[in-house]
């Protein structure tokens, strides 16, 4: 995260107390899992990155990126060809890219399961609110939904901010089998014959990142000691 240094010297060390608490928080990344029945949480967050990904199992799977910069998200609703079950989230790490009007930040990560094939149902990008909106009414707000470009064997969503700064985008790469579908047709996600089904998702956002909160600073020695919740508390 950059900030202007004031003139005055109180500036400068408030700057450089700033920019020491980032210097620390890349350190002493925080990863850790929440599952709660067929959905999983996934808590991640190392230097200027934090994110919540969330994997939901079943007919109608969705994969889920929520990040506290920008309250900002990428979302892809699936439809299964039978229940599906998402492994664990593997090779989770922090992602940039520099991007027109400035640099986009989250995650990427793998996904994998044994059903041979999905159907995309849709997939947005930008804020929060809109996301769960889609999931409890179905409605998107006009100028949101964007058509995906496809890069060889990864979808590509992706959009400015209406304010020209850099915007959102999710990748969804299909690691072995093939993209079919498209134009008037839905698109289909399928593996190889043989084969599971593999993902390689990235998601972005180009909201400033938030300055994270050490553990410390928020709850006292004599809070719970409940290690979930203290995680839960500075992710």
């Amino acid at each position: 995260m950059r900030r202007k240094i004031a003139a005055n010297s109180s500036g400068r060390r408030a700057v450089l107390a700033c920019a020491l608490c980032l210097s620390t928080m890349a350190a002493a990344p925080l990863r850790f899992s929440v599952p709660e029945g067929r959905v999983q949480n996934e808590f991640f967050r190392e230097g200027p990155v934090a994110a919540h990904v969330v994997l939901r199992s079943g007919a109608l799977p969705r994969i889920l990126v929520a990040f506290p910069a920008g309250n900002s998200g990428a979302a892809l609703w699936l439809e299964a060809h039978g229940a599906l079950e998402w492994t664990p989230v593997r090779a989770l790490q922090p992602a940039e890219e520099a991007a027109p009007g400035g640099t986009l930040r989250g995650v990427s990560f793998e996904v994998e399961s044994a059903a041979g094939s999905v159907t995309i149902r849709r997939a947005l990008v930008g804020s929060v609110r809109t996301l769960r909106g889609f999931e409890d009414t179905g409605r998107v707000p006009a100028g949101v939904e964007i058509a995906p470009r496809r890069v060889g064997g990864t979808l590509v969503w992706e959009r400015r901010r209406l304010d020209g700064a850099a915007g959102y985008r999710l990748a969804v790469e299909l690691l072995d089998g093939d993209i079919l579908g498209g134009g008037a047709e839905p698109l289909m996600l399928a593996a190889a014959p043989g084969s599971k089904l593999r993902l390689r998702i990235t998601a972005l956002t180009g909201d400033e990142p938030l300055a994270p909160l050490a553990e410390g600073e928020l709850v006292t020695d004599a809070a719970a000691a409940d290690p979930r919740l203290r995680q839960a508390s500075s992710s």
